[in-house]
């Protein structure tokens, strides 16, 4: 089906577009770039050589451990999480404090998902939640 609009449309081809691509005039965060790579050069930076295991912002790299270790050790602090909350439940559910005691289930409920979703994570998820559970000790 071709429209009115469509019909006055010219038809570019690759290699016109790849021509008007290069004659762009570079894109300011191109400019960006290559002025911080010129301080670099000058030692204008505080990043030099002996920075090799910092990323971005002075921060260390984390080297993950392998995938079947990353998922017991997430297992292993969602269960034990689990376990506290099931205990407070409990207290809760004796001295009669139910808003806690519906906090805490629903957390028992979200963290009884994640374990289910765990079994099929992918290994960009199960990062994410070595990181959140393991690394940094939610």
């Amino acid at each position: 089906v071709v429209t009115p609009e469509a019909a006055d449309t010219p038809v570019i081809d690759a290699s016109e577009a790849a021509e008007f691509v290069d004659k762009l005039p570079s894109e300011a965060s191109e400019q960006v770039g290559e002025s911080q790579s010129d301080d670099a050069k000058s030692g204008g930076s505080a990043t030099g050589d002996d920075d090799a295991g910092l990323v971005a912002g002075g921060l260390k790299a984390i080297s993950f451990p392998p995938r079947n270790v990353m998922k017991k050790q997430v297992q292993t602090a969602l269960l034990k999480k689990e376990s506290k909350l099931l205990n407070d439940a409990k207290k809760y559910e004796k001295h009669g404090d139910f808003f806690h005691l519906n906090e805490a289930i629903a957390k028992v409920r979200e963290i009884r998902l994640l374990l289910s979703e765990l079994v099929k994570a992918t290994y960009e998820s199960l990062k994410n939640l070595w990181m959140k559970y393991v690394y940094n000790g939610d």
